[in-house]
């Protein structure tokens, strides 16, 4: 494991989005990535959602594949070092952690 890179998930959740985990696969996984300070507040989702598993699967996590290959593009020593910083700023509260991202519309 590395300290940025793309977070592990539930097995069942990659074989889902397998052609989307391809090339998140191929690299190791880290402490921290951009959906990492995204949905820092992830566990207070489920409450907005009629159907938390049902959003989790259709909403968030192709939002957090889609931040976690954006974040392989543009990957850099110096980009991984503001994102350890970004994430230490939140982990210790010195700066306020980021609203997790909505969905604009209702799972129908």
């Amino acid at each position: 494991m590395s300290l940025v890179g793309p977070r592990p998930e539930l097995p069942e959740h990659v074989q889902r989005f397998r052609s989307d985990y391809e090339i998140l696969l191929s690299v190791r996984p880290g402490i921290t990535d951009e959906a990492s300070i995204a949905y820092c507040r992830e566990a207070d989702l489920p409450a907005t959602f009629d159907d938390p598993d049902r959003a989790y699967l259709e909403r968030i996590l192709p939002h957090k594949i889609a931040l976690a290959r954006a974040g392989l593009q543009r990957s850099s020593v110096a980009g991984d070092l503001v994102l350890l910083a970004r994430t230490i700023g939140v982990a210790l509260g010195r700066r306020p952690p980021p609203p997790c991202p909505q969905p604009i519309d209702p799972i129908p």
